[in-house]
């Protein structure tokens, strides 16, 4: 059954993320739909599987179907907007939207970002209707307008001063529109485009005049490309933050590892060196043991070396002395029987190969030093590369 155009709205068939009409609509698990395309490449865009209008998050990437009746609901709006005298359209309507678009005038081109003159037509055709329904209310209102003329008008203010603010509350369809859309203050008009070149609101009129070289769009369309964009930048901030925060525990346990490594450290590396100090110290006080008793030693020995070479010394030198006396005798008997006497020394000791040494026994106490120093290092490979760097 064909639907009267009048009850459907082509806002209600716009897909909130290419802001087009339903191309083989889906519904997700919250109730909101979306062309199967745009949702799917949304979804592929985000680490997060959520809708893009409430933020709802799904475990796990729901499994879309096209919403038939929707699409069949779409379908006829598209085939009505395209043949709007099957709808009960207007003349008026029928001549604008005739073939889908107006043809542009033969040889004239539109700059990026220019709406069409069928377009610009269109909106003013809706402002001029939107204008009566504005008279329409004013002149129902006459009496409160006089009232306010009469209560507001002074010497400070021009005539109708009051008029102009009041008549302002009623347009379109009412003061409850008239806050919903606000007005340009130069043309009192809807402010339904955007001028992406100035990035502010204007009315049809302003985009005819001082704006009509750039790049104008539709308001309502650019703010929803805009909340699509907030809504990637807000799931990338909340991707960055929680990035940031599991970051954050990261270090956080890193420095609790760090903590109890250290104190492991501290612990080790006192019984290392403490074993190798106690060693060491046992080793020096060995050395100094050995060394002071082998001292003593060589002096004991040096001592009884010297006596009897002294003893010996002065045998040699009580014969040198007789012998020089017997060499002095005229009497060769005399002299004869002192030679006998005199030249049979006493046995002496050959010291040519006597010596006193000079090892104090310390080597076998420097090799222990040494064994001891190598198992310090077999120990010091035991603890990791980290810590000998």
């Amino acid at each position: 059954m064909p639907f009267s155009r009048s009850f459907l709205s082509e806002e209600q068939l716009l897909c909130s993320i290419c802001l087009d009409v339903f191309d083989n609509p889906v519904s997700t698990p919250c109730g909101h739909s979306f062309c199967m395309t745009c949702i799917g490449h949304y979804w592929d865009s985000v680490k997060h599987c959520q809708c893009p209008l409430c933020k709802q998050t799904f475990k796990r990437k729901p499994d879309l179907h096209i919403n038939r009746t929707l699409r069949e609901i779409t379908e006829q709006f598209k085939r009505m907007k395209g043949n709007p005298g099957a709808s009960g359209g207007d003349g008026a309507d029928k001549d604008a939207e005739e073939g889908g678009t107006t043809q542009e005038p033969v040889g004239s081109t539109l700059r990026p970002g220019q709406l069409p003159g069928y377009l610009l037509e269109e909106m003013m055709q809706r402002d001029t209707r939107h204008r009566a329904h504005r008279n329409s209310l004013a002149s129902q209102n006459e009496t409160i307008e006089q009232t306010l003329n009469t209560d507001s008008t002074s010497d400070t203010q021009p005539p109708g001063f009051a008029r102009q603010v009041s008549l302002r509350r009623y347009t379109l369809s009412g003061a409850a529109d008239a806050m919903k859309v606000p007005l340009c203050p130069k043309h009192h008009r809807n402010l339904e485009l955007f001028c992406r070149s100035d990035l502010e609101c204007i009315c049809v009129e302003c985009g005819q005049t001082e704006h009509q070289s750039h790049n104008i769009t539709c308001a309502e369309k650019e703010w929803q490309s805009h909340k699509m964009k907030i809504a990637i930048t807000e799931n990338e901030i909340q991707e960055m933050t929680k990035q940031r925060m599991e970051k954050v525990e990261v270090i956080k346990q890193s420095l609790v590892d760090i903590k109890m490594l250290s104190e492991h450290e501290v612990q080790c590396s006192m019984q290392l060196f403490g074993a190798l100090i106690s060693s060491l110290e046992r080793s020096q006080a060995g050395l100094l043991e050995v060394t002071e008793i082998n001292r003593h030693s060589a002096e004991h020995q040096a001592e009884l070396m010297i006596r009897e070479l002294e003893q010996e010394i002065t045998e040699l030198r009580r014969r040198s002395t007789a012998l020089a006396k017997l060499a002095q005798t005229e009497n060769y008997i005399t002299g004869l029987k002192g030679y006998s006497e005199v030249s049979t020394p006493k046995t002496m000791k050959d010291w040519t190969g006597i010596s006193l040494t000079c090892d104090l026994g310390t080597k076998t106490i420097y090799t222990s030093v040494c064994q001891l120093l190598e198992q310090f290092k077999e120990e010091l490979q035991k603890v990791p590369p980290a810590f000998c760097e």
